[in-house]
């Protein structure tokens, strides 16, 4: 996730002022979101998941969901997706860029965290 090309900033914020109307869109080849600054729900990313959608053999549920249900689904994905892309992408600290290493102990260290306090919570709830 860390080496994620986004989509050209330029070319993104062309097909958004367009609505989706105008310029160049998601290529269907290559399909890049756009986890530039701003919102997920853009239409760029809209035209992504549409064409995701498109490639993919969907086993529909009992209760079918409709087409933009699906879409929606996937934007919902893309924003969480989204944070984890930017926790993991080097941060400039005191002017200096995060090595690659650095980047990894920083995750680490976090992840450590948050299972303590996970399994603090469990115990918690175990015992009470």
């Amino acid at each position: 996730m860390r080496y994620h090309v986004p989509a050209d900033e330029d070319e993104v914020h062309e097909f958004n002022e367009s609505e989706g109307q105008d310029g160049n869109g998601p290529d269907q080849d290559d399909i890049l979101f756009d986890f530039n600054p701003g919102t997920v729900a853009s239409f760029w990313n809209y035209a992504c998941a549409e064409m995701l959608l498109d490639k993919t053999d969907v086993e529909y549920p009992e209760v079918p969901l409709t087409r933009e249900a699906y879409i929606e689904m996937v934007i919902s994905k893309l924003k969480r997706l989204k944070h984890h892309y930017n926790d993991a992408r080097p941060k400039i600290i005191n002017g200096v860029v995060e090595t690659e290493e650095d980047v990894y102990n920083r995750l680490g260290v976090r992840d450590r965290d948050l299972k303590k306090r996970i399994r603090a919570n469990q115990r918690m709830r175990t015992v009470s």
